[in-house]
């Protein structure tokens, strides 16, 4: 029997394949990859001592209350971390070329919506109009070039799965932008420095709401190390102003960011928005 360890203690491989097999059933995430969606399962139960031994201990753990929490909170955090890609309608609309509805099939492009005509040329006019464009966890962000108004321009779009990366490379082909769609997991940064090498220098890197999905520490050091290892002359990372209930927040801005920034000597400007504040980072020369 293969086993594999959690904080010294031995579980059969069999049961987290098992947990793998019953994450997957839930829509939206039958695309994902399965060595992504074990490292999640790893990750809470070391955290969670009880449904650790549970596993381990229980005759048919499949049965128990314990079993069933870690399918519920490794399926929040993998929606979090990806979202919901909707593989068949997307196709369907990038043959009818409708893009703006693309838009509408994420939370975070949706809400957006409302800004692409203004919020890039509010970047652009801090940066400058990019020639080479980094879009790191882009989601479905690559479907409103048309709104940055650029002509020529090369474009890396890095997203976690690579069925969605094949979705985007589509639309970039079609389209006929210079542009490359790559999997990589963001998270992986932590302990692969070497994981954005692949990645070519750019004039500027969007990270649009994915600093809170990858770091799960309150030291942000994953957070950091990122935006350290980006080759890009600017970085624009945003931040949700509202929180998982809907509720506006009081206080949008990143303290701990801002911090951060001056510590390495990064300077920085923000740009609030109704839904979003933009952190418009300068690397140093």
């Amino acid at each position: 029997m293969t086993i594999i360890t959690i904080n010294n203690k031995k579980v059969p491989l069999s049961i987290i394949d098992k947990l793998v097999k019953d994450i997957k059933k839930k829509k939206g995430l039958q695309n994902m990859d399965e060595n992504f969606i074990k490292e999640e399962i790893k990750k809470f139960l070391k955290h969670n001592s009880k449904n650790l031994k549970t596993l381990i201990t229980h005759k048919k753990p499949e049965k128990s209350k314990e079993y069933k929490e870690i399918i519920k909170s490794t399926r929040k955090t993998l929606h979090k971390i990806y979202g919901a890609f909707k593989t068949k309608k997307i196709n369907k609309l990038l043959q009818e070329k409708n893009y703006k509805e693309i838009l509408t099939m994420h939370k975070s492009t949706k809400e957006r919506l409302d800004i692409y005509p203004t919020i890039y040329k509010k970047i652009f006019s801090i940066t400058g109009k990019p020639k080479k464009i980094i879009d790191l966890g882009c989601g479905l962000n690559p479907f409103s070039i048309p709104y940055m108004k650029l002509k020529n321009i090369e474009y890396t779009a890095v997203e976690l799965n690579k069925k969605d990366c094949k979705t985007i490379q589509k639309y970039f082909d079609k389209e006929n932008i210079k542009g490359k769609a790559v999997p990589i997991n963001l998270q992986e940064i932590k302990t692969n420095k070497k994981l954005l090498e692949k990645i070519p220098e750019s004039d500027i890197c969007f990270l649009f709401k994915v600093i809170d999905s990858i770091e799960l520490t309150k030291k942000h050091k994953t957070s950091e190390q990122l935006i350290k290892a980006i080759p890009a002359k600017y970085i624009i990372a945003s931040f949700p102003t509202k929180t998982l209930s809907g509720k506006k927040m009081n206080h949008p801005r990143r303290g701990w960011i801002e911090k951060m920034l001056e510590r390495i000597g990064y300077t920085y400007k923000i740009i609030k928005e109704k839904n979003e504040i933009f952190y418009v980072i300068k690397k140093q020369d």
